[in-house]
């Protein structure tokens, strides 16, 4: 999930105008979290229908499908292209020396180019599917490893962990803990505990319909009214969305002491996801305008932050609600969503200081830009 995260991501960067990330990003978040949603839902009827072990080769699977479809369909697309221009205007600089006129020759460079085949045509399909493709960076490998370490310095990557990072990582323990709450609340069964995810397909669909469009329209029509100037801070205007979230568990939690029927904790499901589709793309989106290309090894700090936060909670996340009760162990959670939008706060109000002192102190990211020149995708 990590490279997976890390990678889509920063091709959202790579292929798409800023006008344009706001909208594939809320497309993305909402297939990571659908996925997140769907597999318990269905996770719930083979256990109770099945095994508990057959789900994991329910989840076998697509996996096997998916690796096969993008080694198929996903080929390696780096292109060196300052090495061959170089190489194609070498030879035909020496082939036209005795040009006259410079304007002769630079005509004749790009006619004469096509004409000698000096750059190489566009591989076949079959080649594409090579497992090795070779090396991209002229690096030592120590140098690689340590590439993402830098960008722990950048005030962006800590707001991405506590605004996305962690906010996942809360929204993951729904599915690990619902068994729990929906069984001592509710006496409910494995394929009724599934079901309970339905809401929170919901609060995503909702989520990308609406904020889809919105994000990237928002953009535009606050840099309209800033002089036709963008700042990527426009997009943290989405980051009070997660109020929403910290509505959603607060109330599950107040409505757990007054007895409330099970379809009013399903939309507080619906609310916590929601916010997550709307917030998490608005902090991805200005992750991607604020550090560009060294977006990926921000995302990939911030998904290992996450997942060890995760993996330590998983341990004694049922266990906390069994001893405290699920109304406070659902405070709790509501208290842990609003000091992760309290990072947006600050995160608004300096963030163009922020990105002023990221492009005056690019020594402190050169381990994290360098790598083989010319190499395009």
């Amino acid at each position: 999930m990590s490279a997976l995260q890390s990678l889509v991501a920063s091709s959202i960067e790579q292929i798409y105008f800023i006008h344009e990330r706001g909208a594939r990003t809320v497309i993305w978040s909402f297939a990571i979290l659908a996925g997140i949603t769907l597999g318990p839902l269905i996770y719930g009827y083979v256990v109770q229908n099945l095994s508990w072990q057959m789900g994991f080769w329910f989840v076998s699977i697509p996996l096997g499908i998916v690796t096969l479809l993008v080694f198929f369909f996903v080929p390696e697309t780096t292109y060196y292209r300052t090495q061959h221009l170089a190489r194609a205007s070498k030879d035909v600089l020496d082939s036209t020396s005795e040009k006259r006129s410079l304007e002769k020759q630079a005509g004749s460079i790009e006619e004469q180019s096509s004409e000698d085949g000096s750059i190489s045509p566009a591989p076949s399909y079959i080649s594409q599917l090579k497992i090795w493709n070779g090396t991209f960076s002229d690096d030592p490998l120590w140098k690689i490893v340590l590439r993402p370490l830098p960008l722990l310095l950048s005030p962006v990557t800590s707001f991405l962990f506590l605004s996305h990072g962690m906010q996942t990582a809360w929204l993951s323990l729904l599915p690990i803990c619902s068994s729990t709450i929906f069984t001592l609340e509710y006496n409910f069964n494995a394929a009724q505990i599934g079901l309970t995810n339905l809401g929170g397909l919901v609060g995503i669909v909702i989520g990308m319909v609406l904020t889809g469009p919105l994000t990237d329209w928002g953009a535009v029509w606050m840099s309209r009214h800033n002089g036709g100037v963008y700042e990527p801070e426009f997009r943290l205007v989405f980051m009070s969305m997660m109020l929403f979230g910290v509505f959603g568990y607060a109330g599950w939690a107040v409505g757990t002491g007054h007895n409330m029927p099970w379809i009013g904790a399903v939309a507080c499901m619906a609310m916590v996801n929601f916010s997550m589709v709307v917030s998490g793309s608005a902090a991805v989106t200005y992750l991607l305008d604020t550090h560009g290309p060294d977006a990926l090894h921000c995302l990939a700090i911030s998904n290992f932050l996450k997942n060890m936060v995760l993996f330590g909670f998983s341990f004694f996340a049922n266990g906390m609600i069994e001893a405290r009760g699920v109304k406070t162990s659902l405070l709790i959670l509501a208290g842990c969503q609003a000091v992760c939008w309290m990072a947006s706060v600050p995160m608004y109000i300096f963030g163009k200081r922020v990105r002023s002192w990221i492009a005056r102190n690019p020594a402190i990211f050169t381990m994290a830009r360098s790598g083989k020149a010319g190499a395009r995708n």
